[in-house]
């Protein structure tokens, strides 16, 4: 798994696009899930839109190498966040 310092997922309130920043240099792959464990959406990208999903929990799963963490409830609220 990522150490403590290798992987940031902000915000963990996100209305619109979650960002992932990590020291690897290996490509990332992100998927979110529901809390039902159903796969919504896979993305390579670090910026992840958000904007399609109902307001609610999601579970992220975070892969980069050989490295992978699950990041669990990123709430997704209809509000604009700042």
């Amino acid at each position: 798994s990522f150490g403590a310092n290798e992987l940031k997922v902000f915000p963990s309130i996100v209305s619109d696009y979650l960002n992932i920043e990590t020291s690897i240099s290996e490509k990332l792959k992100i998927a979110v899930f529901n809390l039902q464990g159903k796969l919504l959406k896979v993305s390579a990208s670090e910026k992840v839109d958000m904007q399609e999903f109902a307001a609610g929990l999601y579970i992220l799963n975070v892969t980069g190498g050989n490295k992978s963490n699950r990041v669990l409830y990123i709430l997704k609220t209809l509000l604009k966040t700042k």
